[in-house]
C-alpha cells in the first residue's frame, strides 16, 4: 500500500512537471502570437485571455514542483545561528502553518469556484471563470499533500536524535 501511494505521488509529480513546462511554452507562444497579430494590424484578443488562463494553472503546478524539490526561496539569516534541535522544531511549526494556510485556500477556493460559475472569463464567451478559479483549490490541494508528506517525513527525522538538524 505504501509503495503504491509513493508511486502515485511520484507520478503526479512527474505530470505536474510536464504540465508546468508545457504551460510555460504555451503561454509564451500565445503572448508571442498576440504580439505578432497586433503588429500585423489584426489583433487576436483571445490569445491574451488564453495565456492568462494557462499562466494561472502553470503558477500552481510550478509552485508544487518547487515545493517538492525544496527549491522555494528561504531566508535563514536568523535560523543558521540556532541549534539543530530548535531549527527542527521551527521547521515543524512552519510546515504546520503552511498546511493550515493551504487547507484554508482549498476550502475558500472551492467556494470561489462555485460562486463564480456563471461569471464569464474576460473576452472568452461561453468560458466560465470557474475554470480559472478552480486552479486555486487544485493547486493548494497538491501543495497540501506535498506539505503533509514533508511534515510527516520531518517528524520521522525528529524522532531520531542523530538525524535532527541534518539535511
Amino acid at each position: 500500500m505504501k509503495e503504491t501511494l509513493f508511486k502515485a505521488y511520484t507520478f503526479v509529480g512527474e505530470v505536474e512537471m510536464w504540465l508546468a513546462k508545457a504551460g510555460v511554452l504555451l503561454f509564451t507562444a500565445l503572448i508571442f502570437l498576440s504580439a505578432v497579430s497586433r503588429t500585423a494590424g489584426r489583433p487576436w484578443g483571445w490569445t491574451q485571455d488564453w495565456a492568462i488562463f494557462v499562466f494561472v494553472w502553470c503558477v500552481f503546478f510550478s509552485a508544487d514542483v518547487c515545493l517538492r524539490q525544496d527549491k522555494l526561496v528561504t531566508v535563514d539569516i536568523v535560523t543558521i545561528h540556532l541549534s539543530p534541535k530548535i531549527n527542527a522544531y521551527l521547521k515543524a511549526f512552519n510546515l504546520l502553518l503552511i498546511v493550515a494556510f493551504l487547507a484554508f485556500l482549498v476550502y475558500y477556493g472551492i467556494s470561489l469556484t462555485y460562486t463564480s460559475r456563471f461569471v464569464r472569463f474576460q473576452g472568452l464567451p461561453h468560458f466560465s471563470y470557474s475554470w480559472v478559479a478552480v486552479s486555486l483549490p487544485v493547486g493548494a490541494l497538491l501543495m497540501l499533500i506535498t506539505s503533509g508528506v514533508k511534515f510527516f517525513a520531518h517528524l520521522k527525522t525528529m524522532s531520531k536524535p542523530e538525524k535532527v538538524g541534518a539535511k
